[in-house]
């Protein structure tokens, strides 16, 4: 096994990047995605792409049942440890 290899086995660091990371090295957010997809949905609907719609169509229904199960979760955010 390499050093390279072995240095990254002993990292146990965990970095959780929000919102404002990603949009500052210029990836899209969730709000960015959700609307591309909902674009989407209405060109392959145009287009009569049945298949792309309907795999759009399941990821939006996913995200939707996501949503609504995230308002029944609470979450003591000042509990949270910024590093």
């Amino acid at each position: 096994m390499s050093a390279i290899a072995r240095g990254l086995d002993n990292n146990h660091n965990v970095c959780i990047l929000g919102a404002g990371f990603s949009r500052l090295q210029g990836l899209p957010l969730m709000s960015d995605f959700m609307m591309q997809m909902r674009y989407a949905l209405h060109f392959h609907s145009a287009n009569q792409h049945r298949a792309e719609y309907a795999a759009i169509e399941e990821v939006l229904e996913v995200q939707l049942q996501a949503a609504a199960a995230a308002y029944r979760v609470q979450t003591l955010p000042r509990s949270w440890t910024a590093v």
